[in-house]
C-alpha cells in the first residue's frame, strides 16, 4: 500500500519487518516473496543493482520458486543482456522444465532476437508491465502499441490497463 502511494522508504521498512518475521517462522516463500517485492520496489526507484542484490537473495532462499529467477532475467533483459537474461532461464528450466513463467520469458527473448521488437521497446515493455497503472502508463502503452503494433503483448498490456483502470 505504502509503496503504491509513493513512499518507498515505508515500503521498504515494512518489507523489511515482514522479511524478519517470515525468517523467524522459518517461512524460505514468506521471506522470497518479500524480497521480491522489496526487489520491485528497488526497480519502481531504478535501482537496478539492489533490485538484483534482492533477487538473487530471494532466489538462494526459495531455489523452487520460479519469480525470482523471472524477475532477475526479467531485469538483465531491461539492461539489455539477454545473454545473462538467457542463462539465467536456462538454470530455471534445469530445475523446473514446466515453470508457466518459462513460455512467455523465452517467447520475449525470442522476439528481441528475431527482430520482431526491439531492446528498446522490450524494455519499456517490462518497465510498464511492472508499473503501477496510471493515465501516464495509460498513454505510454497507447504511444508504444501504435509505434509497435506487430508485437502483440504490448496490445494485452494496454487491454489489461484499461480494465484495471475501470477503463
Amino acid at each position: 500500500i505504502e509503496f503504491r502511494r509513493g513512499n518507498l522508504a515505508i515500503a521498504l521498512e515494512q518489507l523489511n519487518h515482514a522479511c524478519g518475521a517470515f525468517k523467524a517462522e522459518g517461512d524460505r516463500r514468506g521471506v522470497a516473496t518479500a524480497l521480491i517485492a522489496q526487489a520491485k520496489a528497488y526497480q519502481a526507484a531504478n535501482d537496478l543493482k539492489k533490485a538484483e542484490r534482492v533477487a538473487r537473495e530471494a532466489m538462494v532462499g526459495d531455489s523452487r520458486w520460479e519469480v525470482p529467477p523471472i524477475f532477475l532475467a526479467r531485469l538483465n533483459l531491461r539492461r539489455g543482456d539477454i545473454k545473462a537474461a538467457e542463462d539465467i532461464l536456462e538454470g530455471l528450466a534445469a530445475r523446473q522444465p514446466q515453470a508457466v513463467g518459462l513460455v512467455r520469458e523465452n517467447a520475449l527473448i525470442s522476439a528481441v532476437k528475431n527482430g520482431v521488437v526491439s531492446e528498446a521497446v522490450a524494455s519499456e515493455y517490462i518497465e510498464l508491465q511492472d508499473a503501477i497503472p496510471s493515465e501516464a502508463v495509460l498513454k505510454r502503452l497507447d504511444r508504444a502499441v501504435g509505434q509497435n503494433a506487430r508485437f502483440l503483448p504490448l496490445q494485452e498490456l494496454l487491454a489489461w490497463t484499461l480494465l484495471r483502470l475501470g477503463l
